[in-house]
């Protein structure tokens, strides 16, 4: 069995790294139709995360001012981490095969996964600003003690929007994204500040079924 910790299977550097992902990303897409556990968001933010690096790595070689180079690692660092998250919640388990990874250049693995029923445990929140334009997101099983999730479960997902007031249902929320530990860190852009972001989170397993949401919790984008 391959490992993330024997030898790092995403390229550091920045041509080869643009390359792996453009292969990933091209066998991923047409792919999707037949991995239903897949949201076809998280595929589109992975994507509209690596354009983004790309056009940061473009401007740093057109350009190699030590602020376009310093946005280009930046951009790089953010397409890792989403795919690092995306790898380990998707694409290690069936209905992804070892073919299919070693098609998308990732590790293979030796074993059948055990499945896992929905989340059920309940979701404990904390909501505070982290400085200009970010807040900060701690989650845990509810009445828990430590950090961790439950054994179901990949990671959480979090619902959230932002407008002039709290929201008050999960329905209103607009925007979703996966984090795979906490706490979880969100950057808004200058327009939102002074604004207020709301937020609900659950559990979600492999399989993308999600646990029972918590409480909605809000605060001031600083």
């Amino acid at each position: 069995m391959h490992t993330e910790g024997k030898r790092d299977y995403i390229p550091h550097g920045a041509a080869e790294f643009r390359s792996f992902m453009f292969n990933l990303l091209g066998y991923l897409t047409p792919k999707a139709a037949e991995w239903p556990n897949i949201p076809p968001e998280r595929i589109a933010e992975l994507a509209t995360s690596h354009v983004r690096f790309v056009n940061a790595m473009e401007t740093a070689l057109r350009t190699p001012t030590p602020a376009n180079n310093q946005a280009r690692r930046e951009a790089q660092e953010e397409t890792t981490r989403l795919l690092r998250d995306f790898v380990r919640q998707y694409l290690h388990f069936e209905p992804v095969t070892n073919v299919d990874r070693t098609e998308m250049g990732l590790p293979t693995h030796d074993y059948v996964r055990t499945p896992k029923h929905r989340p059920t445990e309940e979701v404990e929140t904390d909501l505070s600003p982290a400085g200009i334009r970010r807040v900060t997101l701690h989650y845990r099983i509810r009445g828990a003690s430590g950090k961790g999730k439950p054994r179901c479960a990949a990671g959480a997902c979090v619902m959230w929007v932002v407008g002039t007031k709290a929201a008050a249902s999960v329905e209103e929320m607009t925007h979703s994204v996966f984090s795979s530990k906490t706490p979880f860190v969100m950057t808004f852009p200058d327009a939102d500040r002074g604004k207020i972001v709301s937020m609900a989170v659950c559990w979600e397993n492999p399989q993308g079924e999600k646990g029972p949401w918590s409480e909605i919790i809000s605060t001031v984008i600083p």
